[in-house]
């Protein structure tokens, strides 16, 4: 490998182990690009999400049309499979060490609406979105699902959680918006009291048709056994352009799936037979 091509392999690597990644691509990365192949093949790696339901990832990963012997990391495509059917898959872009996560899309593909990083503004700041998939519009078989992207500085987090009135301390509000960026069903106990008692709900973030934007950001309350009782749209008066960007938790700074959750598909050819094929974004 030239100096340049080691450099570009190694930003490749520090790339996919960013999205959640780890390091058994390397070996085929670098093999792929020495042979100097358009599109590199990488294997794809799976997700158990227990018995026979999983997610399957593929990082696409490209030569330029304009500048041979260089890579790209272009986006992750993915597919949810329950009962070995493919339910949902979408295609998340990444440019620049920026995009969604493994964990992002796993969580998008189940429901979830997550708040990420990807690409930047002119003046070179990183811009963060909310995305999520609207699974009440049907897509034809072999299709991915739209992934909806919200720009987050078009959003009042806080003031959207606190449309449902529940108990918690400074501390605790903060954890319950950590966890709704991260697209996670979160618990509280809501302030009025049935009987002798605080009942206990769950939030989770979703998306709602406007009928002038097209999408909103929302608050979903559902019960204990996850049907949902009530949503609270943000009210359109209520957006103000933030000047700052949502501060990532902690956890948020480098999404991964749990340790040694992700593996290499065991049959090299699992992707075609379910209908996880090789597909490339490509950016307009």
């Amino acid at each position: 490998m030239t100096e340049e091509m080691q450099s570009n392999y190694e930003f490749l690597q520090s790339s996919l182990m960013k999205a959640g990644f780890s390091d058994f691509y390397n070996e085929k990365l670098k093999a792929d690009m020495a042979a100097g192949k358009s599109v590199v093949d990488l294997p794809v790696a799976e997700h158990s999400l227990g018995g026979k339901d999983s997610i399957l990832f593929r990082p696409q990963i490209s030569e330029m049309e304009n500048r041979p012997g260089f890579y790209i990391f272009t986006g992750i495509h993915a597919g949810l499979y329950e009962q070995d059917k493919l339910v949902a898959s979408v295609t998340a872009p990444h440019f620049k060490m920026t995009g969604m996560t493994a964990a992002h899309i796993a969580s998008v593909l189940t429901g979830g609406v997550v708040l990420h990083t990807e690409g930047q503004d002119r003046d070179g700041k990183v811009k963060q979105y909310f995305s999520g998939i609207d699974f009440t519009k049907p897509v034809k078989e072999g299709q991915d699902h739209e992934l909806i992207r919200l720009p987050a500085k078009s959003f009042d987090l806080a003031k959207l959680a606190s449309k449902e009135k529940y108990i918690g301390r400074d501390e605790e509000k903060a954890k319950v918006l950590a966890d709704l960026q991260s697209g996670l069903r979160t618990e509280v106990s809501l302030l009025k009291k049935e009987g002798n008692r605080y009942p206990s709900v769950y939030l989770q973030l979703a998306m709602v048709e406007n009928k002038e934007k097209g999408y909103d950001l929302a608050l979903k309350v559902l019960d204990q056994e996850g049907t949902m009782l009530r949503v609270h749209p943000q009210n359109p008066k209520e957006v103000v352009e933030q000047k700052n960007t949502f501060k990532l938790q902690a956890s948020q700074k480098q999404e991964v799936l749990p340790k040694a959750s992700l593996q290499i598909a065991a049959d090299a050819n699992k992707a075609e037979k379910r209908g996880l094929g090789t597909r490339f974004w490509s950016r307009r």
